[in-house]
């Protein structure tokens, strides 16, 4: 497996998880969270302004997103939709996975949002997951997932959940952070108490001043990439399918079953899944 670190989103405390994935009690604003790629906000507001597609592949490929339902949380309470994206054995070299974002306002607040997703929507509907989730579920999805959190649209109720990213430690994060390592090291963490003495995650401010970039983490960093205008969007990356698998979905499907005899771990092509104990649930 490797030495992997983890790291979280926002400040290290229990809140809504999700950079853009939001919570509120009836008393509290509701910022909508609007279908984006994780890859696309590190790319496009994070990532030193000549990162090529094949250095965010090998990014995206070196982590997996966990998002840990603390409570109950049914479509009224705000849960996660995720869509998948493309298959890797429908990429090519020119239709990466990472797709083209908008860059959006919302009054003052900029956001990110996939490139052409109501048109891929309209023809993928039955893509869509919504991923209503029990205490203690926990809801596995990759970097170039497309997904969104619903609104909370209960009176008095917080949506409380944690999400983490588990990243392979000899990779680049593309960020001023680097999270914390699993290893076993001296400075990884081992228990409950080295994470709350932990140094908590940088806010963005404290970010552009460790970097000396103070346009870090915003769409005027964002037009500074040089290859964004190159990537395509949703309809775009759906359309350019490169060479398919010469086998059969019969030999894919028993490889995979083998597999998962031999690790005892289901192997899925989809970009979600949900465990839950002894039970895994796979979507897509």
């Amino acid at each position: 497996m490797g030495r992997w670190r983890i790291g979280t989103t926002g400040n290290q405390r229990i809140e809504g998880a999700g950079q853009c994935d939001y919570w509120r009690m009836s008393s509290g604003p509701i910022y909508p969270c609007r279908r984006h790629q994780d890859a696309e906000y590190t790319y496009y507001w994070y990532s030193p302004v000549n990162t090529t597609v094949d250095t965010m592949d090998r990014y995206a490929g070196s982590i997996v997103n966990a998002w840990l339902a603390l409570e109950d949380v049914d479509v009224d309470l705000g849960p996660v939709q995720v869509l998948s994206a493309p298959p890797p054995r429908y990429r090519t070299l020119q239709t990466p996975g990472l797709t083209r974002a908008d860059l959006r306002l919302d009054g003052d607040r900029e956001f990110l949002r996939v490139a052409e997703i109501d048109a891929f929507l309209e023809k993928h509907h039955k893509r869509v997951l919504t991923a209503t989730m029990r205490r203690g579920d926990i809801l596995l999805f990759d970097q170039y997932a497309y997904h969104r959190g619903l609104p909370n649209v209960t009176p008095n109720r917080t949506r409380w959940s944690l999400d983490f990213r588990f990243q392979r430690a000899d990779e680049r994060t593309l960020r001023v952070e680097q999270g914390f390592l699993l290893d076993g090291s001296d400075t990884s963490l081992k228990s409950a108490n080295d994470w709350v003495s932990a140094v908590p995650s940088l806010r963005l401010s404290e970010a552009r001043a460790k970097s000396g970039n103070m346009l870090l983490g915003g769409h005027a960093f964002a037009r500074e990439h040089v290859h964004a205008a190159e990537l395509p969007g949703a309809v775009g990356m759906k359309r350019a399918r490169g060479p398919k698998s010469t086998r059969s979905l019969t030999e894919i499907q028993k490889a995979e079953l083998e597999l998962a005899r031999e690790t005892g771990v289901r192997k899925v092509r989809s970009a979600a899944l949900v465990v839950d104990g002894m039970r895994t649930v796979a979507h897509d």
